[in-house]
């Protein structure tokens, strides 16, 4: 029994060391990875793609992820290892983490990026598309498994050993857009190359074994890194590029992992002008951004620095492969006629002209035609070199300050042992140590709006980072605190437009034939029609009055009578005394009596009016708010009448007998809003009144102990 106990300890033991793996003792979500490395192509073996390949499988196996590999693969061979790849990604569910790392040789060709093959054989430039894998073709099914983020690193823009009989095929890979979910980063920036150092390892890996185990930092960050690390690493010769489409932050390995094996990288710089750094510390900034904005800052800011003359190279390479993007993704004869003209000698000149002869159109515009603007990538600037320039080739060395010493599992790391008669990766002869204290990455959303660290532009953008998504309030809403051109939102006062309901700042009873809430005057700059004669209408908010009409200056007190310089009629002379416009208060009583505004006495100058009596002439009060009518009454009603009417007598004891409140509850009549301007109103009009309560309001209208009487036509207290 004892025995039996023993084996059973050393054969788990024995597992446990042969797996030296997190994967199967760690509770992460799936993580999948393929790693591809070929080396052993015929016109020259490559001296570390095997290496290369060998370390990032062994990286990632160290921090979870579960590995398929394959090395010196044909086309068919990497078809068949991807499509089981896919497989293992679709059955691990919509958490899986995906990664692929191809080690090799790729170009492009007629807009599309190949890899190829270990036994790749170019005797003419038709044979790429047969004998090479479409990266597309790769990046298609993978954007439509169901796994949470994929990673595509392609190591593989390195200068071309074959010389395939043809027009020309232009250097390193060109710029793409990746799907949603999806980063898919270059060891090389598009159009540029760059050939493999003297160690045993390649830059670009060694940066990917170092960041990707950083603890306490998002992809975007460690692709970042990766690019800084590779480019001070290689002197400057080769700066790697990435593009990021996740939606969020991916965190493969979490803050309180880090040991003294697994220091975190340094935090990005702080975006700052770059006048006020240093020239080193500009050049580094301008690495880490990526941008062309940042490049062309630089040359700038430092136009004879010895940084610059490596920026502008930079800057001619990324600006031709941005804008053949472009030209590509329009994909009609005028973007293609567009970048032969702003790149007559042009990298992708040659592609150009195969497209423009599938197209079945000529290789040169008709006359007259002008050039189509690019989204994001503006013509070359003045002193931008003319022709292109290999990167690697040119300025000199970024200062060695800036590069901070590799973390010591890839200190002097000998070379992978290789497999004899085996088509799997070469294994490291000391394994990287597997990171403790793994998790499952948080879902922390998508990446702060900002600088993104790195990355070639979306569709519309000029050279910003990696595709994140912006809150951006959608077109045809209005944030909090803004206002659109043509909203105007409630309560706020606009020119021409006076206060849009429903939230009106007046406050206090409404005025004469206006209902609540302010609806805007007829006639206003809002759009209500003006109320037609003879109909009752909604009347708003009345503004300060104008003169309007032949009316002249005069006030209350001025001359009156039909030779007066008043005119026939006019607003002013029934303007209330008071120093307060009722435009703006609306309290004023208008002149026509206490049965109409019962809130006080009439003014003074309403108590000339003689005939029709006040209250019976409910409608004089319209002209006195200073709308621009045609004459109104008030012109004949000032002219003083043979004998001074009683009621001019009898209405001061109205003051101080104001009327009950019922009258300012009870509906205006139907003529209130249209009085008849055109002429004073016959008697007759005052009997054919409709409301009976205006006909006979003796309750209201005489002081207590009177009683209202017809004498000669005319009503009178006594």
């Amino acid at each position: 029994m004892l025995s039996r106990i023993l084996a059973l300890v050393l054969s788990a033991a024995t597992i446990a060391c042969w797996s030296g793996s997190p994967a199967f003792a760690q509770q992460t979500e799936p993580r999948l990875a393929l790693v591809v490395g070929n080396a052993g192509y015929r016109p020259g073996a490559l001296p570390t793609a095997l290496n290369d390949a060998g370390l990032v499988a062994e990286t990632l196996r160290s921090i979870g992820f579960e590995i398929v590999e394959g090395a010196d693969l044909s086309q068919p061979d990497t078809l068949r290892l991807f499509r089981d790849f896919l497989a293992k990604v679709d059955a691990s569910g919509p958490d899986a983490l995906a990664f692929v790392y191809f080690s090799g040789h790729g170009l492009t060709f007629e807009g599309d990026n190949y890899l190829l093959g270990a036994d790749a054989k170019l005797a003419r430039e038709a044979d790429i598309p047969i004998e090479g894998v479409r990266l597309s073709d790769l990046l298609r099914p993978l954007a439509d498994a169901p796994a949470r983020a994929k990673v595509v690193m392609i190591d593989a823009a390195r200068p071309l050993p074959f010389r395939p009989q043809g027009r020309g095929l232009a250097p390193g890979l060109e710029a793409l857009e990746p799907p949603q979910g999806m980063l898919v980063a270059f060891s090389s920036a598009p159009g540029t190359v760059a050939p493999d150092g003297s160690g045993p390892y390649g830059a670009y890996a060694t940066a990917i074994a170092e960041m990707l185990r950083a603890p306490g930092i998002d992809l975007n960050t460690a692709f970042t890194h990766i690019r800084s690390r590779t480019h001070l690493s290689t002197q400057g010769q080769q700066t790697p590029w990435h593009v990021s489409n996740l939606g969020e932050e991916i965190e493969l390995v979490p803050p309180e992992a880090a040991t003294a094996n697994l220091p975190p990288p340094p935090p990005l710089r702080v975006v700052r002008p770059m006048r006020e750094l240093e020239p080193d510390d500009a050049y580094a900034l301008a690495i880490e951004t990526d941008t062309l904005e940042g490049y062309v800052t630089f040359v700038e800011v430092y136009p004879r620095h010895s940084y610059a003359e490596r920026i502008w190279a930079m800057i001619r390479a990324r600006r031709e492969a941005l804008a053949w993007m472009r030209a590509q993704q329009l994909n009609t004869p005028q973007a293609y006629w567009t970048y032969r003209r702003r790149y007559p000698s042009g990298l992708y000149g040659f592609d150009a002209e195969r497209r423009l002869r599938r197209l079945r159109a000529p290789f040169a515009p008709p006359p007259g035609f002008a050039m189509l603007p690019f989204a994001g990538v503006p013509l070359a600037l003045r002193g931008e070199p003319r022709a292109y320039r290999p990167v690697y080739r040119v300025g000199p060395p970024p200062p060695r300050r800036l590069l901070r010493p590799p973390p010591s599992f890839l200190v002097g790391l000998p070379p992978p042992a290789r497999r004899s008669g085996a088509r799997g990766l070469p294994s490291l002869s000391a394994p990287i140590p597997a990171v403790s204290r793994l998790a499952p990455a948080p879902r922390r959303g998508p990446p702060a709006i900002g600088r993104p660290p790195g990355g070639a532009p979306p569709a519309g953008a000029a050279g910003r980072g990696p595709v994140t998504t912006p809150a951006i309030v959608p077109r045809g809403t209005v944030a909090p605190g803004t206002a659109a051109p043509g909203i105007v939102a409630p309560g706020t006062v606009t020119p021409g437009r006076g206060i849009t309901p429903p939230e009106s700042p007046r406050r206090g009873p409404p005025a004469i034939g206006q209902p609540p809430g302010g609806a805007p005057p007829p006639g206003s700059a809002t759009g209500t029609p003006p109320t037609p004669p003879g109909t009752t209408g909604p009347r708003g908010p009345r503004g300060p009055r104008a003169p309007s009409g032949p009316s002249g200056p005069s006030g209350p007190s001025g001359p009156s009578g039909p030779s007066g310089p008043s005119g026939p009629s006019g607003p002013a002379t029934v303007a209330p005394p008071t120093s307060t416009p009722p435009a703006r208060t609306v309290t004023p009583p208008p002149p026509g009596g206490p049965s109409v505004r019962p809130s006080g006495p009439p003014p003074a100058a309403s108590r000339t009016i003689g005939a029709p009596p006040p209250v019976v002439r409910p409608t004089t009060p319209a002209p006195a708010v200073g709308r621009p009518t045609p004459p109104t009454p008030p012109a004949t009603v000032r002219r003083p009448p043979p004998p001074p009417p009683p009621s001019v007598k009898l209405a001061p004891p109205s003051r101080s007998a104001p009327p009950p409140p019922p009258r300012v509850t009870a509906p205006p009549p139907p003529r209130v809003a249209t009085p008849p301007r055109s002429a004073p109103p016959p008697p007759p009009a005052v009997r054919s009144a409709p409301p009976p309560a205006r006909a006979a309001p003796s309750p209201q209208a005489c002081p207590a102990g009177k009683t209202l009487k017809m004498i000669g036509g005319r009503q009178v207290c006594g």
